[in-house]
């Protein structure tokens, strides 16, 4: 139903649009008629093959990370509190870094404090360890 009512309204449109063409003075010209010829002896142009693809590119393997650097040199300790990462093969306290007796390591000035305030009573008795 649809097609024939569009089909009726560009025949429609088509006939008013001569007269009113015609009626404005101006020429109505036709739309150019474009017309192919093939000779049937010739074979119909073919399309040009597709490019070839490119050969992808042989792609590096990642790099091998070097090992890790084992610092337990005098003054590791001072230099992983410079670096900002804590070194578990140096055996020097590592200021705030350090992480005590939680990784088996000597207390932590903190841990230190905490207990002194414990034995002192400045910490209430259910907060200290016994």
């Amino acid at each position: 139903m649809h097609h024939s009512i569009s089909v009726l309204a560009l025949l429609a449109g088509a006939a008013l649009s001569v007269p009113l063409a015609a009626a404005s003075g101006v020429e109505a010209t036709p739309p150019p008629v474009v017309q192919y010829h093939h000779n049937p002896a010739e074979p119909f142009p073919l399309p040009p093959p597709p490019r070839p693809k490119p050969e992808p590119a042989e792609v590096a393997p990642p790099p091998v990370p070097a090992p890790p650097v084992v610092d337990s040199d005098p003054g590791c300790g001072t230099r992983a509190v410079a670096e900002g990462v804590f070194n578990p093969a140096c055996s020097e306290y590592q200021g705030y870094l350090d992480p005590g007796t939680s990784a088996g390591r000597g207390p932590t000035s903190g841990e230190l404090q905490f207990e002194y305030g414990c034995r002192m009573g400045y910490i209430p008795s259910a907060q200290c360890k016994r």
